[in-house]
């Protein structure tokens, strides 16, 4: 579990791009124009599965996505936005003919400059999603089902805030 109440982010994460800084114990998580490209921050925990949950404000962004890694690549991605919670494969970036697949999407308002909390459950080849305001989605696919070297934060524009972050293995 992690908190955020100290200065530095610790070796448990990796900076991938754009800032990220631990400011009155929140992390805070802004989009660099010059890295042509989202903010990334990478929670360097293998995971298969497993249980994360965690606090989040919009403040300065349109969203987060929560995104899971193979070993070789993208694999899957939990997208919160204003309007909507989604759960999609990810195309896989060395095979043209691949395309994301959506998995699952509930409708509803995720409001701005609030606190909210994710929790993402991974089990097998199901992932399950649910926002603490209701909204939920949960899906399954075959290549879901492996090992996965980290959580990644992706955010884009000003500021992402985190907080209250636990993550834990299911028993398989």
């Amino acid at each position: 579990s992690d908190n955020f109440e100290r200065d530095s982010l610790g070796e448990l994460y990796t900076l991938t791009k754009g800032d990220w800084k631990i400011v009155d114990g929140v992390l805070v998580g802004k989009e660099l124009k010059s890295d042509n490209h989202a903010a990334v921050l990478t929670l360097n925990q293998k995971n298969r599965n497993s249980v994360l949950q965690f606090s989040f404000m919009l403040d300065g962004t349109n969203g987060l996505m929560l995104s899971l890694n193979h070993a070789k690549g993208h694999l899957f991605r939990v997208t919160v936005a204003p309007n909507s919670l989604t759960l999609r494969t990810d195309k896989d970036k060395k095979d043209p003919t691949s395309k994301p697949i959506l998995l699952a999407q509930a409708n509803g308002k995720i409001q701005k400059n609030q606190w909210h909390t994710l929790l993402v459950e991974i089990n097998g080849a199901k992932v399950t999603a649910q926002l603490n305001n209701g909204l939920s989605v949960s899906g399954s696919h075959p290549s879901l089902d492996v090992d996965k070297p980290s959580y990644r934060f992706v955010m884009r524009g000003e500021a992402l805030k985190l907080d209250d972050m636990k993550s834990w293995t299911v028993a398989e």
